[in-house]
Formats: C-alpha cells, sequence, structure tokens
C-alpha cells in the first residue's frame, strides 16, 4: 500500500518520533511486557490515528494551537494508536492470523496468553496517556469518557462479528455497516474529537467530530475489504479474509445477488473452519464474488462513501476534507477506488 500523502506524511514524520518517546515514558516501569508494548505499537504501519488529533487540533483551533494543546494532542493521538494496537493483538488471536504488516504476529511470537495479556496492558496504557495530556481534570474526563465509548463501541462492532461467525450466518448490508462503523469507525472518531478537546472547542461540537469519524471508518474498511482481494495488505497473501471466514462487506454485496441454493454454498464454503478450507474453495469464492460483481459493487459503494463522508465534512469543518482526503486516499487507490482528484472545497 502505498505512504501516506506529502502533508500529513510530513506532520507524522515530525511528531510520531515524540510519541515514540512518550511511548516508552508510559512502559518504562516493565521491562518484560512494557517493551513488548512498545515493540508492538512501533512494529509499523501509517500511525493514522495518532497523527489524526494532532491535524484536528491544527484545523480546528481559531488561532495558532498553544504548546499544551500541541502536548496534549500528541497525547491523544498516542492513546488511540496504542488502543488500535491493542485491538490488533485480540484480532490477530481470534481470526488466527500469523502474519501482520509483513512480520510474525504477537501471538505466533509470544504464545496467545501472552498476546491477550499484552492486548488488555495496551487497553490500560490508552487510559494512562489520556491522564498523561495534563489539560486539567474537566478535559481528561472528558477525553476518558470519549476513549470509553469509543472503546464500548468498537467491541461491540466485533461482537457482532462474532455473532455472524458463530452463526455461519450472510451478513446483510446494515449488519456490514454496524460492524465498520464500530469496528473502524470509533478509534477515528475517538481521534477526531479528541483533537477537539485538545483545541477547547465547546462540547457540542465534538458529536459531529465523533459521527464524523465513524462515516470515516466505514468508508475506510469498504476499502480494506476490498484490498485484500486486490491489493498487498501486509498479510502475507490476498484473500486473507476468506480464508478467515470474515463476514464483509463484499460478502454482503455478494449474497444479495444469490438465489438459495448458491446463498447456501456461500454459507458452506466460507465458514467452513481454516484448517479445512481448500484453495479450491477460496477459488469458487472468488468466482462467486466475480459472477456477482461484489468487488466492483463494494468499489462503487465505498466511492460513494467517500463522497459522502467529505461533504459531512465540509459541514462539520471544512479544513477537515483535505485531510481526510489525504488519510483515505492511499488506501482507495490501492484498492483500486477513482477518488476525486481534489478535495470537496468548502461552499463560500
Amino acid at each position: 500500500m502505498s505512504s501516506l500523502p506529502r502533508q500529513l506524511a510530513m506532520l507524522c514524520a515530525s511528531t510520531w518520533p515524540s510519541q515514540e518517546r512518550l511511548l516508552g515514558n508510559l512502559c518504562e516501569h516493565d521491562p518484560v511486557l512494557g517493551g513488548l508494548a512498545v515493540a508492538e505499537v512501533c512494529s509499523g504501519g501509517k500511525h493514522l490515528r495518532a497523527v489524526l488529533p494532532l491535524a484536528a487540533l491544527r484545523v480546528l483551533a481559531r488561532d495558532e494551537p498553544s504548546e499544551a494543546a500541541a502536548s496534549a494532542a500528541l497525547w491523544f493521538g498516542l492513546a488511540t494508536e496504542i488502543l488500535h494496537a491493542g485491538t490488533l493483538c485480540h484480532d490477530d488471536v481470534m481470526d488466527g492470523d500469523s502474519i501482520r504488516r509483513g512480520r510474525v504476529t504477537a501471538w505466533q511470537r509470544y504464545g496467545v496468553a501472552q498476546a491477550v495479556t499484552l492486548g488488555d496492558y495496551l487497553f490500560y496504557l490508552a487510559n494512562e496517556a489520556i491522564h498523561r495530556a495534563d489539560l486539567g481534570a474537566e478535559a481528561t474526563a472528558l477525553a476518558l469518557r470519549l476513549v470509553s465509548r469509543a472503546a464500548r463501541t468498537l467491541a461491540e462492532g466485533q461482537g457482532l462479528e462474532n455473532q455472524l461467525f458463530s452463526r455461519c450466518a450472510l451478513p446483510t448490508r446494515a449488519e456490514v455497516v454496524n460492524v465498520a462503523r464500530g469496528k473502524t469507525g470509533a478509534l477515528f472518531g475517538a481521534a477526531l474529537a479528541l483533537g477537539g478537546i485538545a483545541g477547547g472547542v465547546e462540547r457540542a461540537s465534538l458529536e459531529p467530530l465523533y459521527g464524523l469519524g465513524l462515516g470515516f471508518g466505514l468508508c475506510y474498511q469498504i476499502c480494506d475489504d476490498v484490498l485484500d482481494l486486490v491489493g498487498d495488505k501486509g498479510r502475507g497473501e490476498r484473500g486473507r479474509d476468506l480464508w478467515e471466514g470474515k463476514p464483509s462487506s463484499v460478502i454482503a454485496l455478494c449474497a444479495e445477488e444469490l438465489g438459495e441454493k448458491a446463498r447456501r454454498d456461500l454459507v458452506f464454503h466460507l465458514y467452513r473452519p481454516r484448517d479445512r478450507k481448500t484453495r479450491a474453495e477460496i477459488d469458487w469464492l472468488i468466482l462467486m464474488l466475480g459472477e456477482t460483481r461484489a468487488i466492483e459493487s463494494a468499489k462503487e459503494l465505498g466511492l460513494r462513501e467517500a463522497e459522502s463522508i467529505l461533504r459531512q465534512a465540509r459541514c462539520v469543518a471544512p479544513g477537515l476534507v483535505a485531510v481526510l482526503h489525504e488519510l483515505l486516499s492511499p488506501i482507495a487507490t490501492a484498492a483500486q477506488l477513482a477518488l476525486p482528484d481534489t478535495p470537496l472545497q468548502a461552499e463560500s
């Protein structure tokens, strides 16, 4: 996948080393688990959630952000990145993934028990990072409530996906939306709203920012679902979601086009246990996705959601249009979605 576009890449490059040092300070009291946590958070990726509060702060602040506000945004960005890393530790255990970002996953390196413990440890570290932002009791309490809400919403999205999997149920479009807004959107929403808290925006403005992140996460997840089939996600091979039996947006769109017998066949091959699934079954699933134009439909859906979220950003905070466009462009391009060349402009 391509890297972040120039402006956000420069911002990330200038801030992430500082956030790495802050992470080291958080973890210095435990050389064993703390060392694993540093390695996990710094294992790669683009650190989208780490840079987003500071990017949002710069857009939302009426004047040049104060040193205290910028410092808080760094801590808030680190908190969301830490929380994201914790969820990935647990995801890889649940999904049985052995490769993440081109490297061996935590449960494969340290065992299942330690990987679960590491994920839990990272969740608590995220709360501690919020406290370190040092914006005062009221802002800290507000940030903690926001992050707790995001974590709950994330877990609810994962729980819905788990339920679909346990029932071997083909997802509806509405269920896919709820899973994506929870699993992926909640942390983006938290990152945007945390940038607002760092900038001292009115409380009434935080909810639209959080909602903007939920919608952005839906669009991002659709792109990610497509990318698994057409590009490289750093997970060892394409089609890993099919091996896992993930009830993705592409599967939901495929199921909408099938008759009853074909739907039963789709259920059988998709949810067959990974250790019993064959390459021929994966090829059959890919054939079904092709015959129903599910991948193309997902691209079209992703594009519509992208245009919708950029219009929404124009209403919430016009400066965020360019930020979200830059964040979305790399994965959209990798997933072969043709976003508009330039972001939608704010209305005069």
